[in-house]
């Protein structure tokens, strides 16, 4: 049996999953790896599959009718996954060279999940994540940070295919913030500081996209946010993450233009977030139009300030 399974969802960018994913893993240096290919009911990718089959990937496929969102996908291909630990790959991102290389020198370790930096591209713009100071001391509060910061994506991180037996796998009601809801659930069930390990080296590329006039995503967000608050409420807040979630709601809300929603829930965020809070509690009351200007240039600011930290 292979020690790594490979998930890698596909839908519509065969290009990519081509020329980025499983080209990645072609380049890999550990060879003790499966690749779990699951056609998530668009374009055919079996020419793909067969040719990087030919250069010697040992690649399962799965294809099925109708888009049922990466959490079905990504479920679906750990149920056939051989290897005991379980890694994920979107089709248009890709592994460092190393990437295997160095899961496989911390999987030896009485560890059941491993967290590992991630380089994200966004346009003409790269940054690393999650944002980590020189020597800064890695504990369960910092876990917890980085999950309601949403800094952590499936990329980045390898797991136990029992431990994600356990967990049940992601939630399929969510086709996007499933990664949180997962992460979520592993910062409930697990004691990160025994069982986690954070290794501070860059093992993804994660080409992202950042669209804040797109109403259908935020809408999706909303819904989402607002049921993982439903879902977890109780242990949001027993850990001081609920606010966390208001003040995202809030962001989303006061994004989309509905002001009274966007007013209540960054209230809520008080006084956790009460200099960011207030500051769009300002906007709720300027022009519409000054209020993605505004934000577009405080994600400028973040940029440089993990361009800065990259330097």
């Amino acid at each position: 049996m292979p020690k790594f399974s490979i998930i890698i969802p596909t839908y519509n960018r065969k290009d990519l999953l081509k020329e980025r994913a499983l080209k990645s893993l072609l380049n890999q240096t550990y060879k003790d790896f499966e690749v779990i290919v699951i056609n998530d009911g668009r374009e055919d990718v079996s020419d793909v599959i067969e040719e990087y089959k030919d250069k010697g990937l040992d690649i399962k496929y799965i294809s099925y009718k109708g888009n049922k969102g990466p959490s079905y996908a990504r479920n679906r291909g750990i149920e056939i996954a051989q290897g005991e630990w379980i890694c994920f790959l979107d089709d248009d991102d890709e592994y460092f060279p190393t990437t295997l290389e160095t899961f496989d020198h911390y999987t030896t370790e009485n560890f059941k999940y491993i967290i590992t930096l991630v380089i994200k591209k966004m346009r003409d713009k790269e940054f690393i994540l999650p944002f980590v100071k020189p020597y800064e001391k890695i504990t369960e509060k910092t876990f917890a940070k980085w999950i309601v910061k949403w800094w952590l994506i499936p990329g980045n991180f390898v797991i136990t295919k029992k431990l994600f037996v356990d967990l049940k796998g992601f939630d399929e009601r969510l086709k996007i913030d499933e990664d949180t809801e997962l992460w979520l659930r592993i910062l409930f069930n697990t004691n990160f500081e025994k069982e986690g390990k954070f290794i501070p080296v860059c093992t993804y590329v994660h080409y992202f996209k950042a669209d804040l006039g797109n109403e259908f995503a935020i809408q999706k967000s909303i819904e989402n946010i607002n049921y993982i608050l439903e879902k977890h409420k109780n242990n949001l807040e027993e850990r001081g993450l609920l606010k966390d979630f208001y003040y995202r709601l809030g962001i989303m809300y006061l994004w989309k233009g509905e002001r009274k929603n966007a007013l209540k829930f960054l209230v809520f965020s008080l006084p956790k977030y009460h200099v960011k809070s207030i500051l769009r509690i300002f906007l709720l009351f300027s022009p519409t139009n000054w209020w993605s200007a505004i934000e577009k240039i405080v994600l400028y600011f973040k940029m440089k300030r993990f361009k800065n930290y990259i330097s």
